[in-house]
């Protein structure tokens, strides 16, 4: 928790260290199909972004039009239009941010 707070001061004091410690959201479901390469990169395992798209009411990547993991951790989903909207943002745990 410490570690976060002083690594968002410097960040905010030293904005070329903050570009450096900031991490780009990183896509992982687009159009339904999972990204398996960017979950590896993520250490993110298909089970726990399936547990993540539930707790967001989503039970079939089918239904996802894009799916992301964000620099801070979180996992962004937008569904396809037709089905029911789940456009909220879940903390992550195990992912480093």
């Amino acid at each position: 928790m410490g570690w976060e707070y002083f690594l968002d001061y410097l960040s905010f004091r030293v904005p070329a260290i903050g570009r450096i410690i900031e991490r780009e959201p990183l896509e992982v479901i687009r159009n339904g199909e999972i990204n398996k390469e960017h979950l590896r990169r993520e250490l993110m395992t298909e089970d726990e972004l399936m547990s993540q798209l539930r707790q967001k009411g989503v039970d079939d990547t089918k239904r996802v039009k894009r799916g992301v993991i964000e620099g801070d951790g979180s996992v962004s989903v937008i569904t396809d239009e037709k089905s029911t909207p789940a456009q909220s943002t879940v903390r992550t745990s195990g992912v480093d941010s």
